[in-house]
């Protein structure tokens, strides 16, 4: 039971990073550590299939940066962050005061996501991913 809910959350999580890599503002890194996680507690199989995903091969990378070094590249720190809040503006100027409940949640998560950003290191420019 335990393995197969493992196995559900990586292959979700899977699917949202390759529509991460694919659309603009949807973050793929943060759904690769996530199904790693997943796939590294339940199956070692489905963990080397991950790597072999070509469209995942950059979130890949800084996936295996953040795991080794706790460090996040600037410029992922700036597009987690604006997107994140960009998500939740254009949200709350479509729905107004309709859906307040789920506003204030975008509006924590954002926060989350900002502090997290701010208190992660920064890892060395074009060292890190371009050397690998």
């Amino acid at each position: 039971m335990k393995k197969a809910l493992y196995i559900s959350i990586g292959v979700i999580a899977t699917a949202l990073a390759v529509l991460g890599a694919v659309l603009p503002g949807l973050p793929s890194t943060v759904f690769v550590l996530v199904a790693l996680w997943a796939f590294a507690e339940s199956s070692p199989r489905l963990h080397k299939w991950l790597h072999q995903i070509p469209i995942l091969r950059t979130p890949l990378r800084h996936a295996k940066l953040y795991q080794e070094k706790r460090t996040i590249e600037i410029g992922i720190k700036w597009l987690a962050g604006c997107a994140s809040w960009l998500s939740a503006i254009i949200f709350i100027l479509v729905n107004g005061s309709k859906y307040w409940p789920v506003s204030a949640l975008l509006v924590l998560f954002s926060m989350i996501t900002t502090a997290f950003m701010v208190l992660t290191p920064t890892a060395e420019p074009r060292k890190s991913i371009k050397n690998e």
